[in-house]
């Protein structure tokens, strides 16, 4: 992307956007890898400055406990199979055992601990589309596609392959327990709990499904007057004129 001239700044500074605690906010719900990055930098570059993307996710991961638990709790109470995972008697290391057996709903109030004062989310908050959206009923959501396959191809090479090899085995069986610290872990059950799958295999046997589902499950939910969908390649226009923004200098160009 190229940078924005004064004027531009100008004009995104006086059209401040309104956070998801306030009813507004974004939902950008097209599944990680499906140029999140790309379009949380074009979100800041339209004057959206605080906009939770995976890599923050991630950091709160490896955080420390008040960080890590807000998420650790989102994943257990809005990722059903993890019951599958951990079924009754056990638990996941990475989660206090006190949030194990509650039954309370991770709504509006959990989540605007974690998001409130955001502009919007991206990446990681599609694997809790259905929740967000329900907790967020008022907020624009940006649906983002991607050719299954080219995407699955990266989400395994990406996370599948090296949480499931050998190396991401003894990190988590080994290296963990004694770190106290179980981000490999987590990040193994978040992607086994949204896939909806115990292994590797059976994520790669299944992905298309999944990930088709996803999309029909938003575009179910939203009203159509509060979605957009997105394709990498279309380009700065749609995404302004469905969030009322005007569109940057001719030099600066939308990259997935």
């Amino acid at each position: 992307m190229g940078t924005l001239d004064s004027q531009d700044r100008d004009i995104a500074s006086e059209m401040k956007p309104t956070t998801l605690g306030e009813d507004g906010g974004i939902l950008s719900l097209g599944i990680f890898r499906t140029g999140t990055y790309s379009m949380t930098k074009a979100l800041n570059i339209l004057g959206y400055d605080r906009v939770v993307h995976g890599l923050d996710f991630r950091a709160g991961l490896a955080g420390d406990d008040a960080t890590t638990q807000p998420w650790s709790r989102a994943s257990w109470a809005n990722l059903p199979f993890m019951r599958v995972l951990y079924p009754a008697g056990t638990s996941p290391p990475w989660l206090r055992p006190e949030y194990v057996s509650a039954t309370a709903e991770f709504g509006r109030h959990e989540w605007d601990e974690l998001l409130s004062s955001s502009h919007g989310v991206t990446d990681v908050a599609s694997m809790y589309a259905p929740m967000l959206i329900k907790a967020y009923p008022k907020a624009k959501v940006v649906l983002c596609y991607r050719d299954p396959d080219a995407w699955f191809a990266s989400v395994d090479e990406t996370f599948i392959s090296l949480l499931s090899s050998p190396t991401g085995i003894f990190v988590r069986r080994f290296v963990e327990p004694l770190a106290g610290m179980y981000t490999y872990t987590h990040l193994w059950d978040i992607f086994r709990g949204w896939f909806e799958a115990e292994t590797a295999e059976e994520i790669r046997a299944t992905y298309r499904e999944r990930y088709e589902r996803h999309y029909e499950t938003v575009r179910n939910l939203v009203p159509p007057e509060q979605l957009l969908e997105y394709k990498l390649g279309d380009g700065w226009q749609p995404l302004c004129e469905f969030l009322g923004k005007p569109v940057p200098g001719p030099d600066l160009l939308f990259q997935g």
